[in-house]
């Protein structure tokens, strides 16, 4: 029967599961499939090799290293798949499963049931903080709500695309004791994105936020998109495009909800169903840095 389910279960590693607009928790729910296999895995060989005779060391070493190869095997299968790519978080994952299995058919042994199952709690324990760090910040997202981003606390870069680019900065700041330090390159386009908050906007009446140029007059750039949007290519004329000539220091935008309202060309924005903001230069001769603070609706 365990057999059945492994082999039932296999190509959810290479079809299905959440896509790359799917919500973030059920991401990281679904990353919880490589620690679910591989303890299963890991369940069904050991008792495999424990009916063959073999030691539980014998046995632990063949099974972790048999969760390895396959995990590494999974995921260079992966780079040719579309939405997939190569994670060695997700090898971890893997031997995580693995270990816990070993540690669950161990503790069966009424003479090692403590350790087994110390050691179990504890690996299950670490890879649920992501989860439990992205609910967290899930929380406060929709609490502090019209308020969008005020870097306050470091879960809140997790918001955010392009997540090389930005950190947070406590000597440049507009509210609070922090804002966010972007770091724009010198490629065609360059910037972050807001990707996680919540997504109705109907009720508001502007979007506002501030920006720091520390050198000279800089042209930003900004978007806003819908859920409609995700499904037409990313097309420039779908979606509400901005600009601001940054002058050095302080810079307050305010974009009023009827120009976002009114962004795409031949329809209006779904305000119930926002999914994006973004800042960004256009190939800029030189790299350049600013500080974005206090993103916020009104």
């Amino acid at each position: 029967m365990l057999l059945l389910v492994l082999f039932s279960s296999a190509p959810l590693f290479f079809w299905g599961g959440p896509g790359n607009y799917s919500h973030r928790l059920f991401k990281e729910f679904w990353n919880f499939g490589h620690l679910i296999f591989f303890g299963l895995f890991a369940v069904w060989f050991c008792n495999y090799l424990f009916g063959k005779g073999r030691s539980i060391v014998y046995s632990s070493i063949v099974v972790i290293t048999s969760v390895a190869c396959i995990g590494l095997v999974i995921e260079l299968a992966q780079l040719d798949i579309s939405d997939r790519s190569f994670s060695w978080i997700d090898v971890l994952r893997d031997l995580s499963g693995g270990i816990i299995g070993i540690c669950y058919v161990t503790s069966r042994d009424s003479t090692r049931q403590v350790l087994p199952g110390f050691l179990a709690t504890i690996i299950l324990l670490m890879n649920l903080v992501p989860f439990a760090l992205i609910c967290l910040d899930e929380y406060r997202a929709h609490r502090d709500f019209p308020l969008l981003a005020s870097f306050e606390n470091a879960l809140e870069l997790k918001r955010w695309g392009s997540g090389k680019g930005i950190s947070r900065n406590s000597i440049v700041r507009h509210e609070g004791k922090w804002s966010a330090k972007i770091t724009l390159t010198t490629e065609k386009y360059s910037g972050v994105s807001l990707q996680h908050f919540p997504r109705n906007w109907s009720t508001k009446k502007v979007l506002t936020f501030s920006v720091f140029n520390p050198g000279p007059d800089l042209p930003l750039h900004y978007r806003v998109h819908d859920k409609l949007h995700r499904g037409s290519k990313q097309q420039y004329s779908n979606r509400f495009n901005g600009s601001t000539m940054l002058t050095r220091g302080w810079n307050e935008i305010a974009i009023p909800m009827e120009d976002i309202l009114n962004g795409p060309r031949d329809r209006e924005m779904d305000l119930t169903q926002i999914h994006g903001f973004g800042v960004f230069v256009i190939q800029q001769t030189t790299p350049r840095v600013i500080y974005i603070d206090d993103v916020r609706l009104m």
